[in-house]
C-alpha cells in the first residue's frame, strides 16, 4: 500500500502542478488528488448498484474496518466461489498487503453488504456436520 502511495505522490509531484505553479500550489493540487485517491479507496459504493446481482434484494450501506495483511479470502477457488454465490458478503475492505497506522489512511470504510450473502458465506463456513442439522442462519 505504501509503494502504490509513494508511486502515486511521485506522479503527482512529477506531473501535478501546472508548468509555473508555486511549491504551495503544486503542494495544495497533490493534497487534493490525495484526498479524492483515499475517498475514492474508503467509498466502495459511490456509482455501484445497491441491489444484490444474486439475490435480487436492495442492500444497505454499512460502514466497515479496513483490514490490513493476507486474507483467507486471498485462495482463488474461495475467490471464484464468494463470486458467485455472495458477492456482498464482506464486512470489511481489504486495504492491502502492508499493515500500517498512517494517519492518512482511513481506518473505515462504505460497502453495500446483502444479508443473505452474508449468511450464504456463514453456512458455508459451519462444518459438515452442522449442514445436516436443522438450526438455520438467519
Amino acid at each position: 500500500m505504501k509503494v502504490l502511495l509513494s508511486l502515486f505522490l511521485t506522479g503527482c509531484i512529477s506531473f501535478g502542478g501546472p508548468p509555473n505553479a508555486t511549491a504551495d500550489e503544486e503542494e495544495a493540487a497533490l493534497r487534493k488528488k490525495l484526498q479524492e485517491a483515499i475517498e475514492e479507496f474508503r467509498d466502495h459504493t459511490k456509482g455501484k448498484s445497491d441491489i444484490c446481482p444474486v439475490h435480487k434484494i436492495k442492500m444497505p450501506v454499512k460502514d466497515v474496518p479496513m483490514q490490513f495483511g493476507l486474507l483467507a479470502t486471498s485462495i482463488p477457488e474461495f475467490r471464484k466461489l464468494k463470486a458467485a454465490e455472495f458477492p456482498f458478503s464482506e464486512e470489511f475492505i481489504a486495504g492491502g498487503c502492508v499493515v500500517t497506522d498512517d494517519s492518512l489512511f482511513p481506518k473505515t470504510g462504505k460497502v453495500f453488504v446483502c444479508p443473505q450473502c452474508v449468511a450464504g458465506e456463514a453456512r458455508l463456513r459451519l462444518p459438515p456436520s452442522a449442514h445436516d442439522s436443522k438450526t438455520r442462519i438467519a
